[in-house]
């Protein structure tokens, strides 16, 4: 979930924010259960919700709004709304990565709940400490998300992805494959959100 300020446009705060460098888990030896279908159809909606709403701006009726009581309409909403193209394609990267591993243990009709329901607790818990502000809001899938990865650190850390990494450079772009801790992958997914933070 991300917070925009009313002096810049909400699309404009995450140009940029996918970073050039690209690594991609393409297998994973944690112990996957189940087909990882309820990810898939998390990240079709994603998109469909995105391609209806578009690019989200101050004021819109994704949004979960600051400074107004709870709206539980808006706890949901603002689950499937993003700023823009890298907002949505960041945080469907990292829905991928990490809900093959927790779908892949619970099951479909279990991580649905569970995602949903870190989802909206999340943005409940987010809209009542921010009542008091006047203003402002924040939407996104980054707190599910959150949610998810913190279920991988307790139940995977130890566990590896493998991963593809294209490393960009002056005149050509190499790709390299290599095994990764997801303990080390959740820290990268941590830096992310953290650099699109602007105070």
């Amino acid at each position: 979930m991300r917070q925009a300020s009313h002096s810049k446009g909400w699309s404009d705060e995450f140009a940029g924010a996918v970073p050039s460098t690209a690594m991609i888990p393409f297998r994973t030896d944690a112990p996957i259960y189940n087909i990882t279908i309820g990810t898939l159809m998390l990240i079709v909606a994603n998109m469909i919700c995105f391609a209806v709403h578009g690019p989200i701006d101050d004021g819109h009726a994704w949004v979960l709004e600051f400074g107004v009581p709870p709206n539980p309409l808006e706890w949901l909403s603002s689950m499937f709304a993003h700023l823009g193209v890298a907002h949505l394609v960041g945080n469907m990267y990292f829905l991928g990565c990490f809900g093959l591993i927790v779908e892949g243990k619970l099951g479909l009709r279990r991580f649905l709940v569970l995602y949903l329901s870190i989802g909206l607790l999340s943005a409940a818990l987010t809209q009542l400490l921010m009542w008091p502000m006047s203003g402002g809001g924040a939407v996104g899938a980054s707190c599910a998300i959150m949610g998810l990865m913190a279920v991988c650190l307790v139940w995977a850390p130890q566990n590896e992805f493998t991963v593809f990494m294209i490393l960009p450079t002056f005149f050509f772009a190499r790709g390299f494959i290599f095994e990764m801790s997801i303990l080390v992958y959740g820290v990268i997914y941590i830096l992310w959100e953290l650099s699109l933070i602007h105070i």
